[in-house]
C-alpha cells in the first residue's frame, strides 16, 4: 500500500466511524513516507481488520485499520520476488521461544522423565 493509498484508507475509516489506524501526520514526522505491507487478519462489520506495517530506514510503525474491502481489492499485491525479499524483515519480528528438553520425556511414565 503506498502512503497515498494509505491516507485514503484512513480518511474513510474515519468518515465510516470504524478504526482509523494512525494519524498520517504522526507517521510523516515519525519519518514513515514509503510504502507499507497490509494483511488481513479477520472481518469487521463494514470491511476488514488488518495489520498495517510500515518498514523504512530500519524503523517500523505497526498498527491496526479498518478497511473496506473495495478498498483492500485496489491494493497492488506483493510479487513472489518482494514477497521473498520482506521474508526476512518478518522472521526478525518473531520472539525467540526457547523449547523445554523433552530427550527423557516417557510418555508410558504419564510424562516423568
Amino acid at each position: 500500500m503506498s502512503f497515498a493509498q494509505y491516507v485514503r484508507v484512513h480518511e474513510l475509516a474515519r468518515e465510516f466511524g470504524t478504526n482509523p489506524g494512525r494519524e498520517p501526520d504522526w507517521l510523516r514526522k515519525s519519518g514513515v513516507r514509503g510504502d507499507a505491507i497490509v494483511e488481513v487478519f479477520g472481518p469487521e462489520a463494514i470491511g476488514l481488520r488488518c495489520l498495517v506495517t510500515f518498514i523504512e530506514s530500519g524503523a517500523v510503525a505497526r498498527f491496526t485499520i479498518d478497511m473496506a474491502s473495495a478498498e483492500w481489492r485496489r491494493l497492488r499485491k506483493l510479487s513472489r520476488r518482494e514477497a521473498v525479499r520482506l521474508l526476512p524483515l518478518a522472521l526478525d519480528r518473531i520472539p525467540y521461544t526457547r523449547v523445554p528438553d523433552v530427550s527423557n520425556f516417557d510418555l508410558q511414565a504419564g510424562g516423568q522423565a
